[in-house]
């Protein structure tokens, strides 16, 4: 079994029409808010069946992400989810991706996958283009960034992640969570639809640039074994890359 953690800030008016409306069993579905204000919004506008419980955590995605770990209880199994996910879908040979239809399935199977493995962190492709999914089928378990939409992980509470990163926490948790265990699990054939810079969540674009630019300058000095360089995309985030583990 596991529990799903959705952290959510100032989208309660679309959560419903996109992570919500996910197959999710909603009985182990944990929205995570980061006040009274948003709790009493999120508990007027979300039916109670969607979910089972509304916990205010913290403010910051970062924050929120570790409290969290400290939130459940040791050994469980947690899948994290944005709360911005319109779809996951999975490479389909020439059908190039389709939806996935059984989250339920999925999620067991990364799990047990991990136990077998004698690993933390599973997460799947970032980039949810059938050019760079064709063909993989198998789960790898070197050093591939685990992206933060949706990822799943054992919480060992002897394992200390306590990613300090706000704009790139995904990228840190998957640097931690590979030089504590050694790897981490990724399926490499399921990606999500999310529609980027969505109003609530981290903010807008120019936030982000600003952020992305301290954080992979903070990522690379900290992490210099993981990290090999950093670079600006065309619409002006700062991105890392991860050395081959």
């Amino acid at each position: 079994m596991y529990k799903i953690a959705i952290p959510t800030y100032n989208r309660y008016n679309s959560i419903l029409a996109k992570t919500l409306a996910l197959p999710l069993k909603s009985e182990v579905v944990y929205l995570f808010v980061a006040n009274q204000e948003e709790y009493d919004s999120y508990e007027k506008t979300i039916p109670s069946d969607k979910y089972h419980k509304i916990v205010i955590g913290e403010l910051g995605i970062t924050n929120q992400r570790n409290f969290i770990r400290n939130y459940f209880d040791n050994g469980e199994n947690i899948v994290c989810i944005d709360d911005d996910i319109n779809r996951v879908v999975k490479w389909d040979g020439k059908k190039g991706h389709t939806t996935v239809e059984n989250l339920d399935e999925l999620f067991i199977l990364s799990f047990n996958q991990l136990l077998r493995e004698n690993l933390n962190l599973w997460g799947i492709n970032s980039v949810a283009n059938p050019f760079f999914m064709a063909g993989q089928t198998e789960f790898s378990k070197n050093l591939k960034f685990c992206v933060g939409c949706i990822f799943g992980f054992i919480n060992d509470k002897t394992i200390i992640l306590n990613p300090r990163c706000e704009g790139k926490e995904d990228y840190e948790n998957t640097i931690l969570s590979y030089s504590k265990v050694g790897g981490v699990l990724r399926m490499n054939w399921i990606s999500v639809k999310q529609k980027a810079f969505n109003i609530g969540g981290l903010g807008g674009l120019q936030k982000r640039i600003e952020s992305s630019k301290d954080s992979a300058r903070y990522l690379l000095d900290t992490y210099p074994t993981f990290v090999s360089s950093i670079f600006k995309r065309k619409n002006g985030m700062t991105e890392i890359r991860l050395k081959r583990g």
